[in-house]
């Protein structure tokens, strides 16, 4: 009995960190894990494999908790009944740009200009990334395990109820705002993240990453305050100041994927007029 129970549990395990999996690029079969598969699970932890490993694997935010499986089951179902009936759709009307209903898409690609709108709601499991350089707008609605990534928001991304979100920007964003979210990871580059404003109200693991050095570093934004009266006005404080959590893993991807592409463009033509 404790054999069969000690196994549903590492099975349940298993199964709940493959859900948790938050990659701001689709996962594909890499030299790493044919090795380690063929090696048994067994990897060296220097030469040329572990460097690949470090440097190319996809990003995965740090993970604060592992979900049962009965969270894990009514979360699964509760995206299957979002989806069900549903028609997934991609259209342009004006300068607004609608993704909705899409389910287990990491090839959905966004054209559009300064003025496009970009809207995404009720989609599951899908990498979306934003090929023009500078758009007005994002708003994220319903959504479960999506990664994003683009360039310049002129006004700034709304997260509406939605879990296990990765935004990657690598010009300058307005502002970013959440409401009753959890799970969201920010990966900013340098000038975004001393600029940008964050705001959050009921949302939980609230975190914005940028690159220190050769690390990925993931501050937390907290979630707790305490409010007291001081001579007639509100003064609200942390409970609590998380501590920075700093990863190597995957920063060659993000390195690539922070590259602006108004300041290449701006390369460009210096480089031509020279």
């Amino acid at each position: 009995d404790n054999a069969a129970a000690a196994a549903a549990a590492a099975a349940g395990s298993a199964a709940a960190d493959d859900f948790y999996d938050d990659v701001i690029i689709p996962r594909k079969d890499s030299p790493a894990s044919t090795h380690e598969a063929a090696a048994g699970g067994a990897a060296s932890s220097s030469g040329p494999l572990a460097r690949w490993t470090r440097e190319f694997a996809p990003y995965q935010p740090v993970k604060f908790a592992t979900m049962s499986i009965g969270t894990l089951n009514a979360t699964l179902n509760v995206s299957i009944a979002m989806l069900s009936g549903k028609r997934p759709d991609q259209s342009t009307v004006g300068c607004e740009t609608t993704i909705e209903n899409q389910h287990s898409r990491g090839d959905l690609v966004v054209e559009g200009d300064e003025a496009t709108v970009l809207t995404i709601r009720n989609c599951h499991s899908c990498a979306i990334s934003v090929a023009a350089a500078h758009i007005t707008h994002v708003c994220i609605e319903d959504c479960n395990k999506v990664s994003l990534s683009l360039d310049t928001v002129s006004a700034g991304v709304d997260l509406i109820n939605s879990r296990a979100i990765v935004i990657t920007a690598a010009g300058t964003v307005g502002y970013f705002d959440a409401d009753k979210c959890s799970e969201i990871v920010l990966t900013l580059s340098d000038h975004c993240a001393a600029s940008t404003a964050v705001h959050s109200n009921a949302c939980v693991d609230l975190r914005v990453a940028h690159i220190v050095g050769d690390a990925i570093v993931e501050t937390t934004v907290p979630s707790r305050f305490r409010t007291s009266l001081v001579d007639g006005r509100f003064v609200s404080v942390p409970e609590y100041l998380p501590k920075e959590r700093k990863t190597h893993q995957g920063i060659a991807v993000v390195r690539k994927l922070l590259v602006s592409k108004v300041a290449a463009e701006h390369q460009r033509a210096t480089a031509g007029r020279a």
